[in-house]
């Protein structure tokens, strides 16, 4: 798409070289370089993926590799742009105890210095805070490079930034079906772009929003999804059928893919779903509306309710009351997670960056907050022309009013019935016993799980779900959709684990609540102050039935009838246990 537009605007030719690309001779001596016959070849301007400059996993180097280290065609190398350049930092570096995501970018240091000085580098990017910038100096300028910036501020997006904390899970579809005209018109919906970073969840996403269309919409393209895993073709046409004016695609759900160096002229909303890992995502993804018209556009993130219950002091800020401005340091890294060693296995509390959890927070304005982030001091940072700078102003500002359908309310006869659910729960013994349990199946899960590698252990089933669980009481769960329900999960996940978490708990009910020893009823809920009432009462009742009976009908009638109820308990007995 670039290389196309490139050419149309510039009349350069330009060849985007990836994974993808053709690696034949004849391809590469026509567009690249012909080293036989020593002939340049047609292309003005390669756009290439760090990735292809350096060995694969296998140990292969690419045809572009191989070219740019010969030097015949290194002398015809004019200039290097890095675009994006943030990635040097955020994607080439490892970061408290994560491996580089792209590690790549972090090796094109190596490239400059192939290069040699005489080739000047230039490195783009919108979004660097303090620490990105002390890497992209390292990496990929000179030590007396010329600094050109504008600012980053977008004066037409609206409620730059808004935020909203969904109701239970972040992945449950129905947060999203207030982006859909309410009742339904193709003519006046709005272009709406939603960006999750979960494959499964797009394409989930997306089908709950085409089913809720008018029969006569739905499976019309008017709603899609968009991640790395889905066929260039395909990618192509649903980028197409969004981006251009008259295209049918008016909701995208879509991965990182679409956030970086792609212009969506007409797109009113974006909606960041989950809190991203730093800053510069919120911008970026942000940046997406309103590219090119003049109207205002809105951005909102939408995360769930664990940011805000956060200790600030747990990223080494001192609490002294209410968090200001004045009391951050920028300088420092402000997107580190909230723990400073990190695994594949760590929840997203742990990974949370400050800065994202702040935003969440309400303390200060936005609009200032990312100017700050972002080193920009320019007198536009804090300019806009919409309504409200941003929803932090204790303003009139609402944000159901600018959605064209209603944000999702579960209904409060479900809150009540969950908060009465709550007050009893398993004994503590049983607790431990069933956590103990949950968590050895769950790691037994993950070990024979095929997408281990890229699903993390608590994408299966979190710890504070299972501390949900676990607080049931015992034959409460009757079934995989109980234990969907109950953790506020998404459809597409139960299909997947509900039911064998179902048949982990109720198995332990069966093997475990009903033949469990006397120190875990000692140990359990049951008041026994209150039993011995009860029981006291009961004794009294019977004791006062059999006066009455032998009072009324005579000692030797009474006894007839005992005689004949206690033969036939005892056939009873027999049948069933034919002792």
């Amino acid at each position: 798409i670039e290389a196309a537009s490139i050419f149309q605007t510039y009349g350069l030719c330009t060849i985007a070289v990836n994974e993808d690309t053709d690696g034949s001779d004849l391809f590469w001596n026509v567009i690249g370089y012909d080293l036989k016959k020593r002939i340049p070849g047609c292309a003005d301007v390669f756009i290439v993926t760090p990735e292809q400059f350096f060995r694969n996993p296998q140990g292969h180097i690419s045809r572009f590799g191989k070219l740019v280290r010969k030097h015949i065609f290194k002398c015809r190398i004019r200039l290097t742009v890095v675009d994006e350049a943030h990635f040097t930092h955020t994607c080439g570096l490892p970061r408290y105890g994560l491996d580089a995501f792209r590690e790549a970018y972090g090796q094109l240091d190596d490239i400059k210095i192939l290069f040699g000085p005489a080739v000047p580098w230039a490195a783009m990017t919108a979004t660097a805070t303090h620490q990105i910038l002390k890497t992209i100096q390292e990496k990929l300028l000179c030590p007396n490079y010329l600094h050109l910036r504008t600012t980053s501020n977008r004066r037409n997006i609206m409620y730059y930034y808004a935020t909203h904390c969904v109701p239970g899970h972040i992945d449950q579809p129905e947060n999203f079906a207030c982006f859909l005209s309410s009742p339904f018109n193709l003519a006046t919906q709005k272009r709406v772009l939603i960006f999750r970073d979960n494959m499964n969840a797009t394409l989930n996403i997306a089908t709950y929003l085409d089913g809720l269309l008018p029969s006569e919409y739905r499976g019309r393209g008017i709603v899609q999804h968009y991640n790395s895993m889905t066929s260039s073709r395909y990618q192509s046409d649903t980028h197409d059928s969004f981006t251009k004016p008259d295209g049918t695609c008016k909701i995208l759900v879509a991965t990182a893919g679409e956030s970086t160096g792609i212009d969506h002229p007409d797109v009113e909303i974006v909606c960041i779903a989950g809190l991203p890992s730093d800053i510069t995502d919120i911008v970026q993804r942000g940046g997406r509306a309103v590219r090119q018209i003049i109207n205002s556009g809105l951005c909102v993130l939408f995360h769930e309710k664990w940011p805000l219950s956060i200790d600030l002091t747990d990223y080494g800020l001192k609490w002294t009351g209410d968090i200001t401005l004045d009391s951050i340091d920028f300088h420092s890294d402000i997107d580190r997670p909230r723990k400073q060693v990190l695994t594949k296995y760590s929840p997203p509390q742990d990974r949370a960056g400050l800065a994202c959890v702040l935003i969440t927070k309400h303390l200060f304005c936005i609009r200032l907050f990312i100017a700050l982030c972002l080193r920009d001091k320019s007198p536009e940072a804090l300019e806009y022309t919409t309504p409200f700078c941003c929803s932090e102003h204790h303003n009139t500002f609402n944000l159901q009013s600018f959605l064209p359908g209603k944000l999702y309310t579960p209904s409060e006869i479900g809150k009540k019935a969950s908060k009465t659910s709550k007050k009893r729960q398993r004994s503590k013994p049983m607790r431990d016993l069933l956590q103990e349990r949950l968590e050895n199946w769950r790691l037994n899960m993950h070990a024979s799980d095929e997408l281990a590698a890229v699903r993390p252990v608590y994408y299966i089933l979190p710890d504070p779900h299972i501390k949900i669980l676990i607080s049931k009481l015992p034959f409460t769960i009757q079934s995989g959709h109980d234990v969907t329900m109950l953790l506020e999960q998404t459809w597409s996940w139960g299909q997947i684990w509900a039911d064998k978490i179902y048949r982990v708990i109720a198995r332990f009910d069966r093997e475990v609540e009903k033949s469990c020893s006397a120190e875990y009823i000692v140990d359990s809920d049951c008041d026994e102050r209150k039993w011995a009432e009860v029981l006291e009462r009961d004794k009294e009742v019977r004791e006062r039935s059999a006066e009455a009976a032998l009072n009324s009908i005579g000692e030797s009638r009474l006894g007839e009838i005992q005689n004949r109820k206690n033969g036939k308990a005892r056939m009873v007995l027999f049948n069933t246990t034919n002792v």
